[in-house]
């Protein structure tokens, strides 16, 4: 009997809990062809900017942030990591970034699952 109390606790704790605090509200959000385009022309122009490779890389996370490209961002986060050296910050931004992808995979497995 006391397993199933000490079962039912951890699972009440478990899923009682607040949400992810890098979780945004609108966060699953579908991206039409003209919007991709537009992301894609976007990215291109701050490649062809005249300034350092470090400020490219920080507007170019602005613009998948905007755009909701969570594994560019992660990519982009692990460039300026190589170029800045471990930080932090930067490594709190890419434990949110891969904590909301894991989150939207998580709620896709579970939709297929009980469909």
């Amino acid at each position: 009997m006391t397993n199933y109390i000490f079962f039912f606790l951890f699972f009440l704790n478990l899923y009682s809990q607040k949400e992810s605090p890098f979780e945004n509200l609108n966060f699953i959000k579908n991206i039409s062809n003209t919007n991709n385009e537009t992301y894609k022309q976007e990215l291109d122009k701050l490649i062809t900017e005249e300034v350092s490779e470090i400020d490219i890389i920080k507007k170019q996370i602005l613009v998948a942030k905007k755009y909701r490209d969570l594994k560019k961002i992660i990519l982009l986060l692990n460039r300026q990591i190589e170029i800045e050296g471990e930080n932090p910050d930067l490594l709190y931004q890419i434990g949110g970034t891969n904590g909301i992808l894991a989150l939207q995979k998580k709620k896709f497995f579970f939709y297929y699952l009980f469909k």
